[in-house]
């Protein structure tokens, strides 16, 4: 993984050096926002991130992040015990774009990357506790996207960004989750725009 992300720096660095010029407009962009998807076969509220370079005027290169939890929801163990799941993924991505006229855009992205998934008692069960012990299981999953994008460009540095997909996951047994194995999710995001 470390050579995954040192390799698409170095492409986003020389793409950035001899693909750039002092009139052009940036070729990064950041996008923040929330959505949602869903954890352990229930609805969940998801907070959102990326950095996309634009390879060419058609195709980027980027990298996300999002995190998510259950909260509002509890797991209770054998000795009555609650505690919470929380989840984070990371990927690198690639999305092919087309424009669809002067303000709206449209694209299709794939991205493969990690799944952080990990149960740990709620805060009046871990206050005598060591941080190590916390947590009930903790999991990094394989994980592999592929959505469609949608964007309006309200000017050529400012832009509304929603996103639909289906996040696969490697299948992962926990005895922690209600279901087993663990399942991949579809998700949605809305995510502003801008470039940098």
């Amino acid at each position: 993984m470390k050579k995954i992300i040192v390799f698409c720096i170095l492409v986003i660095s020389t793409f950035s050096i001899y693909g750039t010029t002092d009139k052009d407009v940036s070729r990064f962009m950041i996008h923040l926002g929330s959505g949602l998807t869903s954890l352990d076969n229930k609805p969940v509220i998801s907070f959102n991130g990326t950095l996309t370079f634009a390879m060419t005027p058609s195709l980027n290169l980027g990298m996300g992040g999002s995190v998510f939890h259950t909260l509002e929801r509890e797991y209770q163990d054998s000795l009555g015990k609650t505690y919470q799941a929380e989840s984070a993924t990371t990927e690198l991505f690639l999305q092919q774009h087309w424009a669809v006229n002067d303000k709206w855009d449209m694209g299709i992205k794939l991205g493969t990357g990690i799944q952080l998934v990990q149960f740990r008692y709620e805060e009046a069960f871990r206050n005598n506790l060591v941080w190590t012990e916390e947590y009930l299981d903790k999991l990094e999953i394989p994980s592999l996207s592929a959505s469609l994008t949608l964007q309006y460009s309200f000017c050529p540095l400012h832009s509304l960004h929603m996103e639909f997909g289906y996040r696969h996951l490697k299948e992962t047994v926990s005895q922690f989750p209600d279901q087993n194995p663990i399942q991949g999710s579809l998700f949605g995001t809305l995510q502003y725009g801008f470039r940098i």
